[in-house]
Parts: C-alpha cells; sequence; structure tokens
C-alpha cells in the first residue's frame, strides 16, 4: 500500500512484498469403514472442471502478465485446472480424522460465484504407484464449495474423504500463508 520510492537521499528503501496467488491445498483421509489400501489408493492427480465449458480458472503456470503497481494478474482463462500429486507429499489418505496433504499448487485469484452457473467437479485419479494401468478416476459430487473467492495471499485447503467407490468434498479452511524469511524455496503447506 505504500509506494516505494528511491532518490539521492533514499538509496536504500524498504520494498514490500505480498502473494500475488493463491495457494490450493488438498487433503485426504479414509471414510469410516473404507478398509486402507496401500498399493492401489495412490493419488496421482486431483483435477478442477467446469461443467458449462465456462472458463473461470486461471493457471498460475500459463503465460500471462502480472502488473507491480497493483498486483493485477492476467492470464488465459480455461475451464481445467490439474494439480498433480508432489514430492513432499503422503500420495496416500490419511486414516480417519488425520487427513495428509496429497497435492497443492498456487492458482490465479478467482471471484466469487454468485450465481454457482459454473458448476465445478473435482476429479481424483488414484491408482497403483509403480504402474498405470489400474487408475480409477472418482469425481465428488460436492463441489460446490469450490464457488467461493480464491484471494490473493490466502490458502484453502480442501479436506476430502475417500470411501470404497466415491470421493466426498468434507470441508475447506482458509488461512493467511504461513511466512517465510528470505530465500527462494519451495514451501509445501504446513497442516496444522
Amino acid at each position: 500500500a505504500t509506494a516505494i520510492t528511491v532518490s539521492a537521499t533514499n538509496a536504500t528503501p524498504t520494498v514490500y512484498l505480498q502473494h500475488a496467488l493463491a495457494q490450493l491445498v488438498f487433503t485426504i483421509e479414509y471414510k469410516a469403514g473404507r478398509v486402507p489400501d496401500s498399493e492401489y489408493d495412490y493419488v496421482k492427480s486431483i483435477s478442477l472442471t467446469t461443467g458449462t465449458g465456462t472458463s473461470v480458472f486461471s493457471a498460475a503456470n500459463a503465460a500471462g502478465t502480472l502488473a507491480l503497481n497493483d498486483g493485477t494478474i492476467t492470464l488465459a482463462p480455461t475451464t481445467t485446472i490439474t494439480f498433480t500429486a508432489t514430492a513432499g507429499t503422503s500420495q496416500l489418505p490419511g486414516n480417519i480424522g488425520a487427513p495428509k496433504p496429497v497435492a497443492y499448487g498456487l492458482v490465479a485469484p478467482k471471484a466469487k460465484d454468485e450465481t454457482s452457473t459454473n458448476p465445478i467437479s473435482l476429479n481424483l485419479v488414484l491408482g497403483q504407484k509403480s504402474a498405470s494401468t489400474n487408475d480409477r478416476t472418482l469425481t465428488a459430487a460436492n463441489a460446490a464449495l469450490f464457488n467461493g473467492e480464491w484471494k490473493k495471499g490466502h490458502r484453502y485447503t480442501y479436506n476430502l474423504q475417500l470411501d470404497k467407490n466415491d470421493i466426498t468434498l468434507k470441508s475447506v479452511e482458509i488461512k493467511a500463508w504461513t511466512e517465510k524469511d528470505g530465500g527462494s524455496q519451495d514451501v509445501p503447506p504446513v497442516i496444522e
């Protein structure tokens, strides 16, 4: 909010940085009665897709621009964003009541969908860790929690429950990002 100025009398200005993107984190746990399967329950990817073909997402890895004066991001819209399970995550669901993070990534901020005319579905690809021959895709029916706003500088943790043949979107938690001092590093989500 404060302008950064440099002059002959102020050669070492204070530079203020803030997040321009939002972070999405996906955790998953087994539902009561579901027998854990450490061989075939590896999370391979999670995708969010709009049901009407209308683009509501902007992928953070797409080419675009960021205005340094006000943080406005301009990216090409898309109907699908995919998060691949990454190193540093368990890739396996947690036990009942102990969800584990399985995927996370950055997204461009998104306005709240007041009309819910763009239903969003969550598709989870599970399978064997070392092969793709037995991969299966489960779709969450309750994706209304994705219609909310994604604000820059916030972390949205979506908690999923895995049952025998389906995935349920249980809840969402919204918090500010955990701050880290200096340097360049990967910052995996901290689940508290």
